[in-house]
């Protein structure tokens, strides 16, 4: 919380004269906020305590209480710590909203601790401002909730598991795609993919050839087996997730179920063959005889 801390005296102790200078010296050059607290009332600040509460003249804090300069919501827990942190109790870190003298709001981390100013009881409050730092967890906390609710509710299945086979992460999708109740069951039973979830273990191999040469691997088809062994068919869009080494720590992607497509596939092509079947033999009398039934090797020249 700042390089004040190693001239904090506490309360039985009577700092020097050279002491008290050099303390000054360093609470003035702290990029934290110093606020000494003395009988209730602000005794103290530092030109980073100016800069945090908006103002450039000292004299605007100075005899206030830290209540009056803390969001309405907290003043009670303050008053609280700050008479523990005078009885002597080990100081805590805690995060606090501070009300600024041009009335916005700023978040800081804070800590009270005992302290002795001017032969008198006291506590220094230390205050680093944190509003950037919350503002940007808010935002990742945000973006993690959205990313959370598109995993959670998306059509297609999304995983992660590693080259041995194990899955690291699954979505409710892929779960219900292979017959499992939920992501947690899916990843408890299934730990080595090639002999338990491959139709064709030998695909694996072949899968994980084409990631270690080309790092992305789209459309791979190949048949895998639910948790009661029903065969359906699959396509993963997949790329492998390395480390600055190049060493490849994951697999990441979707898939999707295509046995629908696949039986449509094998019907058409079943069609198509049932068509040929019928339709050769009749080309070939077709071609064979003339229209009034007579071979063409009988009939007439020209």
């Amino acid at each position: 919380m700042g390089v004040a801390f190693s001239w904090i005296k506490n309360l039985h102790s009577r700092p020097r004269r050279d002491d008290q200078t050099r303390y000054r010296a360093l609470v003035d050059h702290s990029p934290d906020a110093v606020l000494v607290v003395c009988d209730g009332k602000i005794v103290f600040v530092n030109p980073a305590a100016l800069e945090l509460l908006a103002t450039a003249t000292p004299e605007d804090l100075l005899g206030r209480t830290p209540g009056q300069l803390v969001h309405p919501d907290e003043r009670a827990e303050v008053e609280r710590r700050s008479q523990e942190a005078i009885s002597g109790r080990r100081a805590t870190t805690t995060e606090r909203r501070m009300m600024r003298l041009d009335g916005t709001e700023v978040e800081v981390e804070s800590r009270v601790i005992p302290f002795v100013f001017e032969e008198k009881n006291a506590v220094q409050v230390i205050l680093r401002e944190i509003t950037a730092r919350r503002a940007a967890e808010r935002k990742l906390g945000a973006a993690e909730a959205k990313y959370r609710a598109i995993f959670d509710n998306a059509l297609e299945g999304i995983f992660q598991n590693t080259p041995e086979g194990v899955f690291l992460s699954a979505n409710p999708a892929l779960a219900r795609m292979l017959g499992f109740k939920s992501p947690e069951e899916l990843m408890h039973e299934r730990n080595d993919l090639a002999q338990q979830s491959y139709a064709d273990p030998g695909q694996r191999a072949e899968f994980q050839r084409l990631l270690e040469e080309q790092g992305v691997v789209s459309n791979f088809e190949y048949q895998v087996r639910r948790k009661d062994q029903s065969k359906i068919w699959v396509s993963e869009n997949v790329r492998a997730v390395r480390d600055p080494a190049g060493k490849t720590l994951y697999y990441e992607g979707s898939v999707q179920d295509i046995t629908a497509r696949k039986h449509s596939e094998e019907e058409l092509r079943r069609s198509v063959q049932r068509l040929r079947s019928f339709t050769q033999p009749t080309a070939q009398l077709a071609w064979q005889t003339s229209p009034d039934g007579r071979g063409l090797e009988d009939l007439p020249p020209g």
